[in-house]
């Protein structure tokens, strides 16, 4: 789900040893071989889920900007078996049962001195899943949800060398507001692609997933009511596996 904020304040808690970045160059490639004082700046985050895989860039176009490309491609198996295909209550996941290209993202990041900025698009199934679940545009006026459609991160800030590193941003950016848990396999043969199988597993107090029965009505999507005795099968719980490829560059 996409927050817009006004300013972020991002203490990139290297001391930690959690995020290491630089403000050129790379852009925010993590620098995890840098060893100093402190043990945990040796550990390699890459692996995490959401992060990125690459410790450096292929691209050497300019010293002012960080080209990047994410593509996922992945195909979900739902454990309900939804006739329709449908899944509810993601912004990650389009349909079950197929394969389909969730998202490509292009753009990069710019950076001069202290000045810093990102901006990446915002393609496949995800352009319409994220509007869908975010109603944080129809505050106000405007279809801001078609405006931000194919924006994912769009930001401008400042990188100060001070204490373990201050970033002050402003602008579009990625977060997400939820709880569940999964187990997942990774196989990255290099920095730029992974293979992934998922297991996930979500619960509600209410009936919210899509059962067997599917949320699509008899006469389908239209603007007529469907019939009286005709209910959506909604469930408490879902479980799907997922196989995906993640490529960056």
């Amino acid at each position: 789900m996409k927050a817009i904020t006004t300013i972020i304040i991002c203490f990139l808690c290297r001391a930690f040893g959690i995020l290491s970045t630089t403000a050129s160059g790379q852009g925010v490639m993590r620098d995890s071989q840098k060893i100093t004082s402190n043990s945990l700046i040796v550990i390699d985050h890459s692996w995490a889920n959401g992060s990125d895989r690459r410790k450096e860039s292929i691209w050497n176009i300019s010293p002012y900007f960080t080209p990047s490309v994410i593509l996922d491609i992945n195909y979900t198996y739902s454990f309900n078996r939804p006739r329709d295909n449908r899944v509810v209550g993601s912004t990650a996941l389009a349909r079950n049962n197929e394969f389909q290209s969730s998202a490509l993202h292009f753009g990069g990041d710019f950076q001069y001195k202290g000045a810093r900025a990102r901006f990446m698009t915002q393609l496949g199934t995800r352009s319409v899943v994220v509007p869908r679940n975010d109603y944080s545009p129809y505050r106000g006026q405007y279809t801001l949800a078609t405006a931000y459609r194919y924006l994912s991160e769009a930001y401008a800030g400042y990188h100060w060398n001070k204490w373990s590193g201050i970033n002050v941003d402003a602008g579009l950016f990625m977060s997400y507001i939820g709880l569940n848990y999964s187990t997942n396999l990774d196989y990255m043969p290099n920095q730029s692609l992974t293979f992934r199988v998922e297991c996930v597993s979500r619960h509600a107090s209410v009936p919210y997933f899509t059962g067997r029965g599917g949320v699509t009505s008899p006469n389908g999507y239209t603007t007529s009511l469907p019939g009286a005795d005709w209910r959506p099968d909604l469930v408490k719980s879902v479980s799907r596996m997922i196989m995906a490829v993640l490529f960056w560059i």
